[in-house]
């Protein structure tokens, strides 16, 4: 049974600062409880990957949007044990499965070379926009993926 995939969106503060994107993967078809795949950082000190396992939209406190952008089969997720729980959601660098070791082969953005010009340099909106469009090109998520992303919100 294929697992929905969605755009998680953390509007930025006012309309000068950019939006925060991540991929955000339920457990079960159905569930507000599942894995979050993002870069984090700035545009001072560069991003860096991360898992967040055990991630429960419903616990979310910031304001936030989903947007599904696609399905990827349940041959590329994995569950985690107690997955959908209320455990403590956990963070990792490690990936654990498809979709995890595909984002590792996406190299995350460094230092912007203008950190200070808002919207003109890599970030965690860029780093998503070009998983996706890898996943797309794998096979494992379709096209209409990269036409949700280019309609998103970025601020």
């Amino acid at each position: 049974m294929p697992h929905p995939v969605h755009v998680l969106i953390f509007p930025g503060p006012g309309n000068r600062v950019p939006a925060h994107w991540a991929l955000f993967v339920p457990s079960t078809p159905s569930s507000r409880t599942g894995k979050v795949i993002e870069v984090v950082g700035t545009p001072y000190t560069g991003y860096g990957l991360q898992f967040k396992r055990n991630y429960s939209i419903d616990t979310e406190t910031r304001r936030h949007q989903l947007l599904q952008i696609g399905e990827v089969d349940a041959e590329h997720v994995e569950d985690m044990d107690g997955a959908g729980e209320t455990e403590k959601v956990m963070l990792d660098i490690d990936a654990r499965d498809a979709l995890e070791r595909e984002a590792k082969k996406v190299t995350a953005p460094g230092v912007g070379k203008q950190p200070i010009v808002m919207f003109e340099y890599e970030n965690c909106q860029s780093w998503l926009k070009e998983y996706v469009a890898w996943l797309v090109k794998r096979k494992m998520l379709g096209e209409e993926a990269i036409g949700v992303l280019a309609e998103a919100p970025d601020r």
